[in-house]
């Protein structure tokens, strides 16, 4: 698809807008081209990064209205050497929710050593930076470009989010250009959601954790939550440490690892890439890839299910062969073990590959 008919297919999902906006969209993303050519990009691969144009319009109708703030008190920023900070007291008791979009920065967010939330940004973003709070909760924005997603070169700085423990009850952060780190939280529900930067979660406690990027890795550790779901595209994705109820993870041409994890229902897909499982406890557990292997190490549940294609499966289980109702199966390759079927059995294990072996063994 070349670009005039990628952006004539762009606006037909995009009735709504002005001819000013259209203008602008048409402006922005062609110089965005432009430099992806000085980079060494060709035209058809900077098209590919935007997505299609369905799925632009769409990220393109979610960017207004997060920036369709609802009614708010502005906040005062005060200096602090090179940074500007703004505070909430404590006696804003417990806050609803906090959301912090940004197109230029790396987003920290870090348990606070006071008693206020405090947001820190750059001083010589002063002039792109919105502060706000109203009684549904504490907003802030900090973009230099309106319809930015990626620009080559643009992150210029750390917004860094201090957060006392049992604080905030919702969080959302939103980075383009930049990643996200977050540390030893305790929120109840949490949406990180970056683009062409990763996302790592080092300690997070709570109900709801949703985890996005695109073409980077999603990184989790140390952390419990009671749902879960994780996706990217072109990034891998490490799970490490972890208890959930239900837990998800989806990217492409990528690899998934999970180590150490406790749940109830998991389900790992990936495309183009090796899918690896240690030390899991769960009820079910779905693995499907395709153009890649399975490693399975000392992994003990009720319901297995190992799907590749071109790849292989192996490793081991813990548990009898006899406590399960077996269905192998694969072309081109070795089996073990046999399929067995046991109406009896209360525990199912399906391992369906082609052109790859199967070979996983029971442990006691």
């Amino acid at each position: 698809m070349k670009k005039q008919e990628y952006f004539e297919e762009l606006l037909t999902h995009l009735p709504q807008i002005s001819s000013e906006d259209r203008e602008q969209i048409y402006t922005y993303y062609d110089e965005l081209i432009c430099d992806g050519i000085e980079f060494g990009k060709t035209e058809e691969e900077m098209l590919e990064q935007f997505g299609s144009p369905e799925q632009l319009a769409k990220r393109l109708q979610e960017e207004w209205e997060l920036q369709s703030m609802p009614a708010c008190s502005t906040v005062s920023a005060q200096p602090k050497g090179k940074e500007l900070i703004c505070s909430f007291p404590p006696d804003l008791k417990r806050v609803p929710y906090a959301q912090i979009i940004t197109d230029c920065c790396h987003v920290r967010v870090v348990p606070s050593e006071g008693s206020q939330l405090v947001i820190s940004y750059p001083k010589s973003l002063e002039s792109y930076a919105v502060c706000s709070e109203s009684s549904d909760g504490i907003f802030f924005s900090l973009k230099r470009h309106r319809f930015s997603f990626f620009r080559f070169g643009s992150r210029t700085g750390t917004i860094l989010l201090e957060v006392p423990k049992g604080f905030l009850k919702n969080l959302y952060v939103h980075s383009q250009n930049g990643g996200i780190t977050m540390e030893d939280q305790v929120i109840e529900k949490v949406k990180l959601a970056a683009s062409n930067g990763r996302v790592t979660v080092l300690s997070l406690t709570g109900k709801e954790m949703e985890l996005c990027s695109s073409n980077a890795s999603i990184t989790v550790q140390n952390s419990a939550c009671v749902s879960g779901s994780i996706r990217t595209s072109n990034g891998a994705v490490h799970i490490t440490d972890a208890i959930a109820k239900t837990l998800q993870a989806r990217t492409s041409n990528a690899s998934i690892t999970f180590s150490n994890v406790k749940c109830e229902d998991q389900t790992l897909i990936t495309s183009n890439g090796k899918i690896s499982v240690t030390e899991i406890q769960c009820n079910k557990c779905v693995c499907t890839t395709s153009n890649g292997a399975i490693a399975v190490d000392r992994v003990q549940g009720n319901d297995l299910t190992f799907t590749s294609s071109n790849g292989s499966i192996r490793g081991n289980l813990l548990g009898r062969p006899e406590e399960y109702s077996i269905s192998c199966h694969t072309s081109n390759g070795s089996c073990t073990p046999a399929a067995v079927s046991r109406p009896e059995a209360d525990k199912l294990l399906s391992a369906k590959t082609s052109n790859g072996s199967i070979s996983l063994e029971f442990k006691p």
